[in-house]
């Protein structure tokens, strides 16, 4: 028998939840039901644990897709980023988050987007490829640049850049 009073249990079902609002066989109205269902599972395990920084970035990336829970999308990024900003499964999902929904984001949470992602490349060198991805995916090359201090780094943005131009071109 599950425990239902554990906060894994509920980020489990709220996983998979995700996965099936993401099944593309779906109709966008069981998408729909699955998000929902993704968002309240993540829910009961914040009320399980209300400091868990992974689960307000999922709960965050959950509330991304749905432009009617914009004020909760930046209130469950913004707990997201005050409880762990730096547990590299948390910046793995609040960084890229970030990025894509920068133009949302308020200049204070902008900031500290930059600083994690910083702390990230210094810490994780294997998320470069994930922040260029993201980066040049949502037109954010230029601040990426500004965070750089390695030659590699702006190496691997450039070549991600004329990729992602000749994948462009007729």
């Amino acid at each position: 028998m599950l425990n239902s009073s554990n906060a894994e249990f509920y980020m489990d079902l709220a996983r998979l939840a995700t996965l099936q609002a993401n099944s593309p066989q779906l109709s966008s109205q069981d998408q729909t039901l699955y998000q929902e269902q993704a968002i309240q599972n993540l829910t009961l395990a914040l009320s399980k644990r209300p400091s868990w920084g992974l689960a307000w970035g999922k709960l965050a990336q959950a509330y991304a897709t749905t432009p009617e829970h914009s004020i909760d999308f930046i209130q469950a990024l913004e707990r997201a980023i005050y409880f762990e900003p730096y547990e590299e499964a948390n910046q793995q999902q609040i960084i890229p988050l970030g990025i894509a929904q920068w133009e949302k984001l308020p200049d204070t949470m902008k900031g500290e987007i930059i600083a994690i992602t910083k702390h990230a490349l210094q810490f994780q060198p294997e998320i470069i490829y994930k922040v260029i991805k993201v980066a040049v995916q949502y037109d954010w090359a230029s601040n990426f640049s500004l965070l750089t201090k390695h030659k590699w780094h702006q190496d691997l943005l450039n070549k991600a850049m004329r990729e992602k131009e000749q994948g462009e071109q007729p």
